[in-house]
């Protein structure tokens, strides 16, 4: 039976999100035995979570919520959740007492993480970073690494992206500029920008999620002081 409750505030001013908003949580105390046991301390955006919810007290489980995701129950008291984005949520379960009144039992304030956003390369070299024009034509090669790479079995790959030249916007599938605007880049001079615009990224996560980048830029130079034998471009970790 519901012996009392806990009224928690959170004010949500992230800017995940385009308002403020407030969750209102009423949260049982412990007394009436409904345990959520977690497999990780967060979610994963993206990801399956998986997570357990037990009524040690004997009042049956009627229906279990997450805030702003989806919640599948599974055998044996187990149920997996899927989130829409990424920020504070919450598990609420819904119990019914010994009157048969159905109560919001428990109210588990959890954090689903964002999906991991790789680092973007244009023919090696990292955002904001110098590249010899000369490089930028032979290459023409768009890259994906991820900040962690020794949590992944797999590397990221770039499945397309629009790039500027001029006044025109060119959409791209794959991980490379096609070899016909070969001309067109000789014509970019020592300090113009060159933009990269919706990198669409398949990350090596367990569900092969896709990500875009909105935007990544490189400064175009035409000598490097540095370069060493024909090296004639910079790379900036």
């Amino acid at each position: 039976m519901r012996t009392g409750f806990v009224l928690i505030i959170i004010l949500l001013s992230s800017g995940i999100f385009s308002q403020k908003e407030v969750l209102e949580f009423k949260l049982s105390k412990p007394e009436n035995g409904i345990q959520i046991n977690m497999v990780d301390s967060v979610f994963q955006l993206g990801d399956v979570n998986p997570f357990e919810v037990v009524s040690t007290g004997g009042e049956p489980i009627v229906k279990v919520e997450v805030f702003r995701g989806k919640v599948f129950q599974v055998p044996l008291g187990w149920y997996e959740a899927t989130f829409k984005q990424a920020g504070p949520s919450f598990i609420k379960v819904y119990a019914k007492n010994s009157k048969g009144e159905t109560y919001v039992a428990l109210t588990k304030a959890v954090m689903v993480q964002p999906l991991p956003s790789p680092n973007i390369y244009i023919c090696d070299v990292k955002q904001d970073s110098a590249l010899n024009i000369e490089h930028l034509v032979k290459s023409r090669t768009i890259s994906a690494k991820m900040k962690n790479p020794e949590k992944y079995e797999y590397h990221p790959s770039v499945l397309g992206f629009s790039f500027e030249l001029g006044n025109d916007t060119i959409q791209v599938n794959g991980n490379e500029i096609p070899f016909h605007y070969k001309s067109r880049l000789l014509e970019l001079k020592n300090g113009d920008v060159f933009t990269l615009l919706d990198v669409k990224v398949m990350l090596p996560t367990q569900n092969k999620n896709i990500i875009t980048i909105p935007k990544v830029s490189v400064f175009l130079i035409n000598t490097d002081q540095y370069s060493v034998g024909e090296r004639k471009y910079i790379i900036r970790d």
